[in-house]
């Protein structure tokens, strides 16, 4: 702890915490918030590297398949699109699971980054209350 002219406070006084005392108490705030803020930063990193996920190359319908199953087809990526997928205007692709296109991380969370983007909100919280 460093103590550079630093000026006690009402609360300080009070409990006439002095030294060593007061970095055991500082210490106690500091550690679990620095430790929300590494995982907090690691989450952030992962939902923006992560691939939203992409349609499978060879996706598409079977022959045994009835012919009352509704086909839905991307005409932009010229793709027969899986349930759950929509095409992102933003990224200029179909995102399988799309959720939303989220400005702050610059990606879709779709299927593979939704765990990370959760993380990273559950981690937000934590640290807006420590």
């Amino acid at each position: 702890c460093f103590f550079f002219f630093k000026q006690k406070t009402a609360y300080e006084m009070q409990r006439g915490l002095v030294g060593s005392e007061m970095c055991i108490r500082d210490s106690f705030i500091l550690v679990p918030f620095h430790f929300f803020l590494l995982m907090f930063l690691w989450s952030l990193i992962q939902t923006i590297i992560t691939d939203p996920g992409r349609v499978p190359i060879y996706w598409g319908f079977y022959m045994g398949d009835p012919e009352t199953k509704r086909k839905r087809y991307c005409l932009m990526c010229n793709v027969f699109k899986p349930d759950r997928c929509h095409h992102c205007s933003a990224c200029n692709r179909c995102v399988l699971n799309m959720d939303h296109h989220c400005p702050w991380v610059n990606n879709c969370i779709g299927f593979w980054n939704r765990k990370y983007f959760l993380l990273l909100l559950f981690y937000t919280c934590l640290l807006y209350t420590s």
